[in-house]
């Protein structure tokens, strides 16, 4: 990507706003890591907004953030990469595509990032709490090395939270969608760019496939774990569907 004055530095990660016609560019992402480009439209319409998100050598991809007044209106769009090889990533939003299509709010998010918490709720959790979601929240943890139980649930509504982690020299990271609704648009929503495998695991079985997939139509979903590192969990979603939402960390 080009400097010029419409490109946005998004080094530490941190919320920001874009517009039609601007661009963020991520720099000295930490080798080996799982990121995640989460990104949310704040336009206040229907429109689905269209960008393009680039990481160096692995090319670009088109992606879709779904509009603010839709029936799951405002809930958040991932974007899940890895470092190996590309320590850059770029977010377009074209104005030629987007010229009535509004605002985008875009956080970058791993186990360490972002490093600028403004505006966002950053807290930690422990064994045995329960915490309520707020829309970017990002709660984490440094667990003992025992079995422990993480369960993220919502009342009614759809809701999306993903959770980052490391086993051994790999990191990977947990999607967790409840109150799937059949016509949820896992294709555009959630994307695995090629850098982190191209796909997500949607048994859990698979250890080559970075990103693992825990879909319910029920309004909870749970995950068993031993972990003792850095544990970080995201809330992907919108303020509404996030009113009812919590996360629990008890033993297993």
């Amino acid at each position: 990507m080009t400097e010029n004055s419409n490109e946005k530095e998004w080094n530490d990660g941190r919320l920001i706003e874009i517009k039609p016609g601007e661009s963020l560019s991520a720099k000295g992402l930490t080798s080996g890591q799982l990121y995640a480009v989460m990104l949310y439209n704040v336009a206040q319409n229907d429109n689905t907004a269209v960008l393009t998100v680039r990481q160096g050598t692995f090319g670009s991809r088109s992606v879709q953030v779904p509009g603010t007044t839709q029936g799951r209106g405002g809930a958040g769009s991932a974007y899940f990469l890895a470092t190996d090889q590309s320590h850059s990533v770029d977010v377009n939003f074209p104005n030629s595509i987007n010229s009535n299509h509004g605002k985008i709010q875009a956080i970058l998010g791993s186990v360490a990032m972002p490093t600028n918490f403004d505006g966002i709720k950053n807290e930690e959790i422990k064994v045995g709490e329960k915490k309520n979601f707020e829309r970017f929240a990002r709660f984490w943890f440094t667990p003992p090395a025992e079995n422990l139980c993480a369960t993220v649930a919502a009342d009614r509504r759809m809701f999306q939270a993903t959770r980052f982690y490391q086993k051994g020299l790999t990191h990977y990271a947990d999607v967790y969608v409840m109150n799937k609704p059949a016509d949820f648009d896992m294709i555009n929503q959630v994307a695995v760019l090629p850098s982190a495998g191209g796909k997500y695991d949607e048994t859990g079985q698979n250890k080559e496939l970075r990103v693992k997939l825990r879909t319910s139509t029920g309004d909870r979903v749970s995950s068993t774990f031993f972990n003792g590192g850095q544990n970080v969990f995201f809330n992907m979603d919108s303020a509404a569907n996030s009113k009812y939402a919590w996360l629990a960390i008890d033993k297993g």
